[in-house]
């Protein structure tokens, strides 16, 4: 008995005095700074395409499918009723602050028979007109970065309300066109 609450007695103190020093995935620099920049690549992909689903707070899953569904749920498309589809978008990005910054999306659909289905997609994020200068304030140029996805889908039905999608994205990034950056 006294041995065990040795034991938990150890075991807190070693808790207490090594806990703060333990830092899984922590965000801090050796300099001890935090990082400002975004650490998710593409974060285009985060932008819903479809007006409907934005509008309800990225709630897409939970609607009615439609041609837009492969941006949020694939397997929604085994529940379109007409033979084929397709969606165009087009969203101008934080326009109050940047006139340049857009978004376009394109997809549709193609019933292969009653249960199976399917699914193409493009989005296309243009960042807009960027003046590169190098670090002695010279121009190198204006350059249009952008960011690409496009997307194909398998979706099929197995039952009156259970489907099973798939997708298999390619994604390109172009956001610096070759100028190297000193520092």
């Amino acid at each position: 008995m006294n041995l065990r609450c040795l034991a938990k007695t150890l075991l807190c103190i070693s808790l207490v005095v090594i806990g703060p020093k333990l830092h899984a995935q922590s965000g801090t620099r050796t300099n001890g700074s935090e990082p400002n920049n975004i650490i998710t690549a593409v974060p285009f992909l985060l932008i819903t395409p479809d007006a409907r689903a934005g509008g309800m707070g990225d709630a897409g899953v939970a609607v009615h499918p439609d041609a837009n569904a492969m941006s949020i749920n694939p397997s929604k498309l085994a529940f379109l009723e007409k033979p084929y589809g397709f969606s165009a978008s087009y969203s101008p990005w934080l326009k109050s602050l940047v006139p340049d910054i857009n978004l376009a999306y394109l997809s549709g659909y193609y019933k292969l028979d009653e249960n199976s289905m399917l699914g193409s997609s493009m989005r296309f994020f243009s960042l807009g007109e960027i003046q590169y200068i190098d670090n002695n304030q010279q121009d190198m140029g204006i350059y249009n970065p952008y960011e690409l996805a496009l997307d194909a889908t398998y979706a099929r039905k197995f039952g009156e309300s259970f489907s099973l999608g798939t997708a298999v994205r390619y994604i390109y990034s172009n956001l610096s066109s070759g100028q190297v950056s000193g520092g």
